[in-house]
């Protein structure tokens, strides 16, 4: 999955009244950076943050008036289904930046075991440049960029500012070995993770862990 933060973020956050840091966008430590700072706090809160057009999720009926989704905020509502059969939207409402669905008559949702399926488009756009001029996608939020790019600092401090002098992208070692060293950089990334970063984040976390 695409990183939510950039190189020129990481160099901004990394740059000081004293020294500018200009990182190279296909050094591979600022790629294993990137995507392990990314990861730790997808990790952290249970979400995917980034904006997917398609998302197939199923879920168990709560037996309440309000079905929570797995991923917020909602961008569009493509298709329900309840115990096989499709649903009218029309009798569905959304609270979009919870990643809520209610039924408009106010009933409940029938309870069971995975026997709703929700598709739907959700998340954040990754940059300003992303965003519609409708609004209805919004830009990841500031805390989560913020704690994504502390802890992608700190793997690209423990690495040095390059491993091979620039452009090596994981084609050059091979896509299974890089994730192999994300993944190992995403356990390093969560490590440096506090009780304050954690509360920062805490509002985005999802209530649905799957």
């Amino acid at each position: 999955m695409i990183p939510f933060i950039s190189a020129e973020d990481l160099s901004a956050y990394l740059s000081t009244d004293t020294q500018t840091v200009t990182l190279v966008p296909d050094d591979l430590i600022v790629l294993i950076a990137l995507d392990s700072g990314s990861q730790a706090v997808r990790d952290e809160i249970h979400r995917t943050i980034n904006l997917s057009t398609e998302t197939v999720e199923m879920t168990d009926g709560s037996g309440t008036d309000a079905l929570v989704l797995r991923n917020r905020p909602i961008v569009e509502l493509t298709e329900i289904s309840v115990d096989g059969e499709v649903m009218d939207l029309t009798f569905v409402s959304e609270d979009k930046g919870a990643g809520i669905l209610y039924f408009t008559d106010g009933s409940c949702w029938p309870r069971g075991t995975r026997n709703i399926t929700v598709t739907y488009a959700h998340g954040y756009a990754l940059s300003e440049s992303d965003l519609p001029t409708d609004d209805d996608i919004a830009r990841v939020p500031a805390s989560l960029r913020l704690v994504a790019l502390k802890l992608a600092a700190a793997v690209w401090r423990s690495r040095g500012p390059s491993v091979s002098g620039g452009n090596v992208t994981e084609e050059h070692i091979g896509t299974y070995q890089y994730r192999i060293q994300v993944n190992d950089a995403t356990t390093l990334a969560a490590q440096y993770l506090t009780d304050e970063d954690r509360r920062m984040i805490a509002s985005h976390r999802s209530a649905v862990v799957a």
